[in-house]
């Protein structure tokens, strides 16, 4: 950074705020989507946060904090941020994945909600097969809500195959109350569904 001429030597107030507009995001309130003027610090675990939930909301490679253009632009925007490196990044990412699983988890548990699933399996062009568990249910707001439980690869598209599999992820999220599973018209849900069947009712 460019120094001033008159007190070279000054030393910067880390504690020094900014003001700054945020939006608010309490839900149902009239002022949803408005923003606030409020004072920020600089705050190196919060500016990492949010750097990783950039790649993971916009999808992008682990190698982006490493591209010249990314580190230019943080070194004119926010000259104080320590750039995270790919492998602090990756690791960064499975924390916050871990982390808000275990909040949904604790929610879904503590809510003890019905809730219905959507599956889906597909094979993969290097003939990998896969499948994804989806969960919809209403908060306590009333909203509908949709997460992603797992997406895992499976061996085959056997009805007992996909069945073993939901099992697995419905215990591994700690959901023992399901209204509905949706799947596609592949004969092999048929089966599927009756393993779950079969498993909930036990």
């Amino acid at each position: 950074m460019t120094q001033c001429p008159k007190y070279p030597y000054r030393l910067e107030d880390k504690k020094t705020k900014i003001l700054c507009f945020k939006k608010t995001s309490t839900a149902g309130s009239e002022s949803e989507g408005s923003s606030n003027l409020v004072a920020v610090g600089f705050n190196q675990n919060a500016c990492r946060l949010a750097c990783t939930k950039m790649i993971v909301i916009d999808e992008l490679s682990f190698r982006f904090v490493e591209q010249e253009g990314f580190k230019l632009f943080c070194s004119v925007a926010c000259p104080r941020f320590v750039i995270p490196s790919l492998i602090t990044i990756a690791r960064d990412i499975m924390k916050l994945y871990y982390d808000e699983k275990k909040q949904l988890r604790e929610y879904l548990v503590k809510s003890s909600q019905r809730v219905s699933s959507t599956t889906d399996t597909w094979t993969s062009i290097q003939n990998i097969c896969y499948m994804v568990l989806t969960s919809h249910f209403i908060d306590c707001e009333w909203k509908m809500q949709k997460r992603v439980l797992n997406f895992v690869q499976i061996a085959n598209h056997k009805g007992e195959t996909i069945g073993k599999a939901i099992e697995a992820c419905l215990k591994d999220w700690g959901i023992d109350k399901v209204f509905t599973v949706t799947v596609d018209n592949a004969a092999s849900n048929a089966l599927a569904i009756s393993h779950i069947k079969k498993r909930l009712q036990s």
